[in-house]
């Protein structure tokens, strides 16, 4: 299995329901964390029950960003006492931070620190951190394994590096806090969604997911936003959403990989959307992204929704409420969809009339 699962995608205090900045990478059994702000450690433990961990990074020292890792400390410290030191990829401050929760124990028992900025081999992983404009001191994170690219912004100011962090990924994690009066600071620190989706554009990314959400915030006029400036697939950060990661030789096998974007209006207000239930299933076919849902007001009913599409529709699937429908039968749906496209204006093609 090699995808990103997330954990947490709100700026400065967690919304109702949900966390701050975290994501769990899983890479052929290796597992690395990257921030871990309030509220993501429950949901660490419940993606990975053993509480295993392999590698972690942090991007800076706020504790929106870092706060759980103190949580993470006293898991391995009281929880699992004398195993291995745990590597510890983070700028300067952020171990002095967590030493305020802990004086009277030494960190480095448990952490094995390296500083960012910098380049180590972790796991299968290259990783390298890069320095970004913020009120602290904050390294960008691009992960690079088997030609695949993951990239993460942390918090940030518009900057060039940007660029460089999110090269050709095949998705590029960019915060969009949206905060009110940024844009007319002197010194900017923050981002807008439409810069994350400039940046992105700029770095030649494949997929664009926008997170650090400010609190209250509308998540799909950020969304909306996003798409003008990157016109490709943007993603929202949804606590629990799994993103499938893959090389740009993968993606573009697809059929579809090459069909031209136009800007898209953003979703609908959440309030008049539908309710659904359980996690949202993030899958990539022939090239095309899709995220699938089942609607909790009718069982057995899945909503697939393009989000590589050069249109912002999809699809809907009905029938049988159990067993749940499986991975493959998702894909074999979603193939079925994608076989009526045309290419040349990303709809359904009309079918000619019957000649008798």
């Amino acid at each position: 299995m090699r995808q990103l699962t997330v954990l947490g995608s709100c700026g400065a205090f967690p919304e109702p329901g949900r966390a701050c900045s975290g994501f769990a990478v899983d890479w052929d059994g290796f597992r690395l964390v990257l921030d871990l702000g309030y509220a993501t450690l429950p949901r660490l433990l419940t993606h990975w029950p053993d509480g295993r961990v392999d590698a972690v990074a942090i991007t800076h020292e706020h504790a929106d960003h870092c706060v759980d890792l103190h949580g993470l400390f006293r898991w391995r410290y009281y929880g699992e006492p004398g195993g291995p030191r745990l590597p510890l990829y983070c700028p300067p401050g952020v171990l002095e931070r967590i030493s305020g929760l802990e004086p009277d124990v030494d960190l480095h028992a448990v952490f094995d620190v390296h500083p960012l900025p910098g380049r180590y081999r972790v796991g299968p992983f290259d990783l390298t951190g890069l320095s970004l404009p913020h009120f602290v001191p904050n390294a960008g994170i691009r992960l690079e394994a088997d030609g695949t690219a993951l990239a993460y912004s942390g918090d940030t100011g518009p900057s060039p590096v940007l660029a460089e962090l999110g090269r050709d990924a095949d998705l590029f994690i960019v915060e969009a806090t949206d905060r009110v009066g940024e844009t007319s600071r002197s010194t900017r620190n923050l981002l807008t969604s439409g810069e994350a989706g400039c940046w992105a554009r700029r770095a030649g990314a494949r997929r664009l997911m926008l997170t650090h959400f400010w609190p209250g915030n509308d998540r799909s006029a950020a969304v909306s936003a996003a798409r003008v400036e990157f016109g490709g697939a943007v993603l929202a950060a949804e606590e629990g959403l799994a993103v499938e990661l893959e090389s740009p030789a993968e993606a573009g096998r697809g059929r579809g990989a090459g069909m031209p974007r136009k800007p898209e209006p953003g979703l609908a207000p959440e309030d008049s959307r539908p309710r659904y239930q359980g996690d949202p299933v993030l899958l990539t076919v022939d090239g095309q992204d899709f995220r699938v849902r089942v609607r909790a007001d009718s069982p057995g009913s899945y909503d697939f929704d393009w989000l590589s599409g050069p249109h912002d529709y999809g699809f809907g699937v009905s029938g049988r409420a159990d067993p749940p429908r499986t991975r493959a039968e998702m894909e074999e749906h979603i193939r079925a969809f994608l076989a009526m496209i045309d290419p040349a204006t990303g709809y359904i093609q009309e079918q000619p009339p019957d000649r008798d």
